[in-house]
């Protein structure tokens, strides 16, 4: 760090992907230095996508999608030990307990870690309460199932996933604890998605939103908001073109 730090000092230029790391170089460079070009995906690319699927409707795409739980929570990444799908099995559990059965979740990603949720949740496959849709690399079909998600949940690191959820209208729930990369900062509490102190804290978060409906409405408005301003990509293209410019 002490090597990196001397580098910025001594460059014309120092440029971030995000507000919480200006803040921290704020100690060691002087501010004069440092842009930001908020770390973010192609927006205005998913945004088209997700107009087509607005005119198709929403009822429509579920349906072609076989989505046929009034409630649906997605998990996005590796299925390994360190990102912790097997919460989601949790928050089924516990949802049914609380709730009804009309909850499914989607797995999407492979990993060391399927066999052993197969066998955890062999019965919820059978009554459709779980599904995995293995990996999937294509952006539209990625976000054909987020457009159809209730919530994003990832229990591990949080990346990219974030702004292609957010796109999409999909809040994003996680832990607050975790190492997360610059995304992190999009999620906001109670606006754009929730960061939990435990897993307690999580389940109560996510039976709040799924019941409230005027928080999903206003939730979803923030991330509309967000995703056409401070993490569209136009404003990470402007965050490069000032520092070359200055």
């Amino acid at each position: 760090d002490r090597i990196r730090i001397l580098l910025m000092k001594n460059t014309d230029g120092v440029l971030l992907y995000s507000e919480v790391q200006k803040n921290e170089l704020l100690k060691y460079v002087d501010k004069s230095k440092i842009y930001v070009a908020q770390n973010t995906l192609d927006t205005k690319k998913l945004n088209d996508i997700k107009k087509i699927l607005d005119k198709e409707k929403l009822d429509e795409v579920k349906k072609r999608l076989n989505f046929n739980k009034k409630i649906n929570i997605t998990f996005i990444g590796r299925l390994l030990s360190s990102k912790k799908p097997e919460i989601l099995i949790n928050i089924l559990e516990n949802y049914f307990n609380n709730f009804d059965d009309e909850t499914c979740i989607h797995f999407i990603g492979d990993g060391e870690m399927k066999n052993q949720l197969l066998s955890k949740c062999k019965h919820y496959i059978d009554n459709e309460n779980v599904k995995f849709h293995g990996k999937i690399d294509d952006e539209q079909k990625t976000g054909e199932l987020l457009y159809c998600s209730d919530l994003m949940v990832i229990p591990g690191y949080l990346g990219l996933s974030v702004v292609h959820a957010f796109c999409f209208g999909c809040p994003v729930v996680s832990f607050e604890e975790n190492p997360h990369s610059p995304e992190k900062e999009y999620v906001k509490n109670f606006k754009t998605g929730f960061l939990a102190r435990n897993e307690h804290d999580l389940n109560q978060f996510i039976f709040r939103y799924l019941n409230d409906n005027k928080l999903q409405t206003g939730m979803k408005e923030e991330i509309k908001n967000l995703i056409n301003g401070k993490a569209s990509v136009n404003n990470m293209i402007n965050g490069f073109i000032e520092a070359v410019e200055k």
